[in-house]
């Protein structure tokens, strides 16, 4: 029996500052990609790490497009992505929503 994790990238949310952060977490070929979906459904913005070990964030400091507006609720996905061209070939996606502003 196969006993390895399933491919898979991983984030983190802190409310206070928006600050969000994806990690690519196995050695596996893959790049994790993040995304923030507003709650319309629309995407924010999206943000990516690649290498196990390695992750990248942003916060509110960063810029208006993410700062997210305060008692929303956010969606936000974490995937992995293979060839890094938006093509949309992204797999095992993994979704939570996260209510935004001072925690």
């Amino acid at each position: 029996m196969d006993q390895r994790r399933p491919p898979r990238g991983k984030i983190e949310f802190t409310r206070n500052g928006d600050k969000l952060e994806v990690c690519d977490d196995q050695p596996d070929g893959l790049r994790a990609v993040a995304y923030v979906i507003n709650p319309d459904g629309t995407q924010r913005y999206g943000i990516a790490a690649s290498g196990s070990g390695n992750c990248t964030d942003r916060d509110d400091s960063d810029g208006s497009r993410y700062n997210l507006n305060e008692n929303k609720r956010y969606t936000f996905r974490v995937c992995l992505d293979e060839n890094e061209d938006g093509s949309g070939d992204d797999c095992f996606c993994q979704s939570r929503k996260w209510r935004a502003g001072a925690g």
